[in-house]
């Protein structure tokens, strides 16, 4: 008897470590949340919603200089907080993005990282310019906030290091590592983190691109980082120094063509995206191994059709399902749940969220 319960239980245990393949699911809309925003209208931008693990979303409202507070488990608004610009509370500069982590609003800015109390008043500020300092690194680079990304587990941040001019290369290649700053804003330690650059990317002559800066979702030890006009996906595991790339190449793919650095101008024909596939978003779920991406097509100066989602497995699976009722513009996930906020909002005085999740066909 004792063995045949040890047998069960093993059996157990193997079928719940073998998490299904993406090929035998599909993606349906689970739920539709409508947080009401207080009979006020709400258009904050997509790039700056996130969740933590307890599944609040901070959202910073660019048209009303505040940051708002919601629980999603909850579907409330929990407060608002009018971002000071003056005085000893004061945040001079842009935000590029803001969490609550233990209870407090953690704010990238862009000349210094701000932890703010639940009613706005400044707890700490951290330039970056203090975070070179204490971390000892080059002084002449310079430390770029914008999409710069967070531990949702230990509440470190993740900005990129750059050099001070990026023209100075006139973008023909990429940098052989991309470099990050951890930094943990409690204890104000960190290190620089040099990833090599993926190999096929580092090539003389191919021009310049929209961007040079990775996307970047971190969770469990692991940086999943892509560039917006490259399918190819990578995770470089802290622990190992592991890099495992993979390659997602979504349905209806083009890839838009460098342009060389003498026709670097907001008037070159690739800088509005005239024609190709350009990625906008990237979420790493760590408790279902995924990557949830989401990306564009421009065809003739047009964007086609809506945004649509890659799903990613570490073991590197790719699939690009249906999303039903998609017309999101920022994607994130939360206890293995993957949630579309949504940008046609029928009711402008609530935030809508389209709750996605996957089952077998």
């Amino acid at each position: 008897m004792k063995q045949i319960s040890f047998f069960l239980l093993f059996s157990l245990l193997v079928s719940c470590n073998n998490k299904p393949d993406l090929s035998s699911l599909k993606l349906v809309l689970d739920e539709k949340i409508e947080i009401p925003f207080n009979g006020e209208i709400y258009q904050a931008l997509s790039m700056y919603h996130d969740f933590n693990l307890a599944g609040d979303l901070v959202v910073y409202d660019h048209s009303t200089d505040e940051l708002q507070l919601y629980n999603l488990p909850e579907k409330t608004i929990v407060k608002k907080v009018k971002i000071e610009r003056e005085g000893p509370n004061g945040i001079s500069s842009n935000i590029n993005t803001a969490f609550l982590h233990n209870n407090q609003f953690h704010v990238i800015g862009n000349d210094a990282f701000y932890i703010l109390d639940p009613n706005g008043i400044m707890v700490k500020k951290i330039t970056y310019v203090s975070i070179k300092e204490k971390l000892g690194i080059n002084p002449i680079k310079r430390i770029n906030p914008i999409r710069g990304a967070w531990d949702k587990t230990t509440g470190e941040i993740y900005l990129k290091y750059l050099p001070r001019n990026s023209h100075d290369d006139q973008f023909q290649f990429m940098s052989k590592f991309t470099e990050l700053v951890r930094f943990d804003p409690i204890s104000e330690t960190g290190e620089l983190i040099r990833i090599p650059t993926p190999e096929g990317l580092i090539k003389d002559g191919q021009g310049h691109y929209f961007t040079l800066t990775p996307m970047l979702s971190i969770a469990n030890n692991k940086i999943v980082f892509m560039w917006s006009v490259f399918p190819e996906v990578y995770v470089y595991d802290l622990k190992t120094k592991n890099i495992l790339e993979i390659t997602c190449v979504p349905d209806g793919f083009s890839k838009i063509p460098p342009f060389p650095y003498k026709n670097y101008t907001t008037t070159s024909p690739y800088y509005y995206r005239k024609e190709g596939t350009t990625f906008s978003n990237i979420s790493y779920d760590p408790k279902n191994e995924r990557i949830y991406r989401m990306h564009l097509n421009y065809f003739n100066d047009q964007l086609k059709g809506s945004q649509k989602i890659s799903v990613i497995s570490l073991k590197g699976e790719c699939l690009t399902p249906e999303t039903p009722e998609n017309s999101g513009f920022s994607l994130a996930n939360y206890d293995g749940e993957l949630f579309i906020i949504q940008k046609d909002i029928p009711d402008e005085n609530a935030l809508r969220i389209n709750k996605y999740t996957f089952v077998r066909k």
